[in-house]
């Protein structure tokens, strides 16, 4: 996780996009 955080938020937006296209239950995950 603390590589992730070093991406830009692009990266970490388009890396749940494809793992989540939906964002369903994103916030149950933070």
């Amino acid at each position: 996780e603390r590589e992730i955080k070093k991406w830009r938020r692009e990266k970490k937006d388009n890396l749940v996009v494809g793992v989540n296209p939906d964002w369903h239950d994103l916030s149950e995950h933070l």
